[in-house]
């Protein structure tokens, strides 16, 4: 069973770090990333799909997880629900935005007026389920399902779910400034992204950084093709 990559319009998946919903601007942030995607925006020709980090709400799950001993799979899918948790959140501080669990949806929406926001522990389910039914293929590549452990943060499912969804960018919105000519490898060592994320990264064609606690937003190029941008 072949699983069909998006080939409608132009999609960049954003990754919302979880640090950043204590920040005071949080409404104003969510309205500038939106008007990116308007017309003169510096994305306007595509449409956006937010996945929420998980900040404290995930964090919840990792001490239960200790507390209780519960397995990884089972903690696993409790991190993901509390990204949904957390969807809700932004869908409460932004106007007009709606959850969705595809791209399809999210395309639809967004013709609608609608700011499309993913429910992570759907789409993923579904995209795991169709990768299963694929062939085998090089770590990190977008045939093998994800690990369920903690090294795999809302970072890497962001990345994954880019590549399944056929993404044109994945923009990537922390709570520090961009880690300019650092390669991928770097970054995962000083915890700016996962320690899985480097094994996806060259598979994605474009990642962009934003610095969400400075506002107004500004975004750079920093990898293509997992290779930090001027290095080749």
């Amino acid at each position: 069973m072949e699983r069909q990559r998006n080939e409608g319009p132009l999609l960049v998946v954003i990754k919302l770090g979880g640090s950043l919903y204590d920040l005071d601007g949080l409404p104003d942030l969510l309205a500038q990333l939106r008007d990116w995607f308007l017309p003169g925006g510096c994305y306007a020709r595509a449409t956006p799909l937010l996945l929420p980090g998980g900040g404290k709400t995930a964090d919840v799950v990792r001490d239960w997880q200790q507390i209780h001993a519960i397995d990884e799979d089972q903690a696993h899918w409790l991190a993901c629900e509390a990204l949904d948790l957390n969807a809700r959140l932004i869908q409460s501080i932004l106007p007009q935005s709606v959850i969705v669990d595809d791209p399809l949806s999210a395309h639809a929406a967004w013709e609608e007026g609608r700011f499309p926001l993913l429910a992570t522990s759907h789409a993923l389910k579904r995209e795991e389920q169709f990768s299963w039914h694929q062939e085998p293929s090089a770590p990190g590549h977008p045939g093998e399902p994800l690990p369920h452990i903690w090294d795999v943060t809302s970072d890497s499912l962001a990345a994954w779910l880019a590549l399944r969804f056929g993404a044109e960018r994945l923009l990537l919105i922390k709570s520090v400034p961009v880690p300019a000519s650092r390669h991928v490898t770097e970054a995962a060592r000083r915890g700016w992204v996962d320690p899985y994320f480097p094994g996806l990264a060259g598979h994605l064609p474009v990642i962009d950084w934003c610095d969400g606690r400075s506002l107004p937003l500004r975004y750079t190029t920093w990898l293509e093709s997992g290779l930090p941008v001027g290095s080749a």
